[in-house]
């Protein structure tokens, strides 16, 4: 989350959305929609017993938790937030849960100042999409990681895709509300479309990219996950002079009428799950001590040059 979107939310040093107990719980639902993706992409970037992983952005630390339990104790995962109540909670529920491989640390990506080249694996999900800048970020992870380390991301590609079937018109005013609200709050919302860019001007390569699109219906995980959010979110923007008060009546109305008849279904915005890798350093090449004493031996100054003589051909006579 972008220091402007913050400031302009009203929450300083905090998330746009607040965090508060209603949000932890939102976000604890949020992350239980998207656990078999997230497994799925650690899977996919080869995170491994025994890693020392970065967790970026980590909240209250669900992800964080995952990853301890793919790394297990011979591990580590640090896990990184600029919210110091979300690093709190997630403290509290590591200790209840003795996963003691699992260190914090306060402050954005934006300054991430850990050991050069000191982990193998790197994961953030849904956080460059609230930064204005990722150039530098992404140099600060390049950097972080060993040669042959994988950063794994789960990022938005294209968020306006969100849609109900059949096709509510007061749903997509509201989808519409939320895109042109995107920029003015500092974030860059479909990152995953300059992932790829970013990541050939800091150094990664690209080994995996996949859209993921789900659909689902009514009192589904792809139905429940949108509506909590926007009932949140569209009242935030209101608050702020970006979206009428009297739509927001308008979406909570279309939204019963919707689940009450049962009928719909729900297309979540379109996600990307990326893997980048850094690259391997290049092997210096052998040489064996028989090509080191060749290459220092002194050339002769002159040199013996006889004719070749073929089979069966006669020598020339040589002059007398």
């Amino acid at each position: 989350m972008s220091n402007r979107a913050r400031r302009d939310a009203g929450e300083p040093d905090e998330y746009v959305l607040g965090t508060d107990a209603e949000e932890l719980r939102r976000l604890r639902f949020q992350h239980f929609v998207w656990t078999e993706q997230l497994h799925a992409l650690c899977a996919r970037a080869g995170f491994r017993d025994g890693d020392a992983a970065l967790d970026l952005g980590c909240g209250p630390g669900f992800t964080s938790f995952e990853l301890a339990r793919i790394v297990g104790p011979r591990g580590q995962v640090l896990a990184c937030d600029v919210s110091a109540r979300f690093l709190r909670a997630l403290e509290s529920q590591r200790d209840r849960d003795g996963l003691s491989w699992v260190a914090t640390r306060l402050g954005g990506i934006e300054g991430l100042d850990v050991e050069p080249a000191s982990f193998d694996r790197a994961y953030s999900r849904w956080l460059f999409s609230w930064l204005p800048d990722s150039l530098e970020p992404f140099r600060r992870v390049h950097r972080a990681l060993r040669p042959g380390a994988t950063f794994a991301l789960h990022e938005y590609l294209d968020w306006g895709a969100m849609t109900v079937v059949p096709r509510s018109e007061v749903f997509d005013h509201a989808v519409a509300a939320c895109v042109r609200a995107w920029p003015r709050l500092g974030a860059t919302i479909d990152i995953a479309r300059d992932v790829p860019r970013l990541a050939a001007a800091t150094g990664f390569v690209v080994d995996d990219f996949q859209p993921i699109a789900r659909v689902g219906t009514v009192g589904s995980l792809e139905w429940r996950w949108p509506g909590e959010f926007l009932a949140v979110w569209l009242r935030k923007l209101a608050a702020q002079g970006l979206f009428d008060t009297a739509d927001c009546d308008a979406f909570d109305d279309e939204w019963r009428r919707l689940t009450a008849a049962g009928d719909s279904r729900l297309v979540t915005p379109t996600m990307a799950g990326i893997v980048l890798r850094k690259p391997p350093q290049p092997r210096a090449r052998r040489v064996s001590a028989r090509a080191v004493q060749r290459r220092a031996r002194p050339a002769s100054k002159t040199r013996d040059v006889r004719p070749i003589r073929r089979r069966g051909v006669p020598a020339l006579p040589r002059d007398r």
